[in-house]
């Protein structure tokens, strides 16, 4: 084999397998979505009221078996709805949904 072809061997293995590799490459990153990170909340029931503006109270099933109900009123510009309040009650939920939707926007 003559020098040169060896050179060119030696130059094509270093590109393709680098000896050091980026820094990038050897830094471990922990996953961000891990399985037990990646269960989102469940919305279970929702209550919709569209009195003067559309409003809803949901509940959110949480990962230790709990719930949390979510007051939001819709946002037309946007397109979202857009959290107001939060209740362990239902009953208190639903009544702060009911009332904010009586209120124009």
């Amino acid at each position: 084999m003559t020098r040169r072809r060896r050179w060119a061997q030696q130059q094509a293995r270093q590109l393709h397998y680098p000896q050091h590799p980026p820094l990038q490459s050897t830094i471990i990153m922990p996953k961000l979505f891990s399985p037990s990170v990646r269960s989102t909340p469940v919305t279970s029931d929702a209550v919709v009221f569209n009195y003067r503006r559309p409003t809803r109270a949901r509940l959110i099933a949480l990962g230790g078996g709990g719930g949390l109900w979510l007051i939001e009123a819709f946002d037309p510009l946007h397109k979202v709805w857009v959290w107001q309040n939060e209740s362990h009650s239902m009953e208190q939920a639903v009544d702060d949904a009911r009332r904010l939707s009586l209120f124009p926007a």
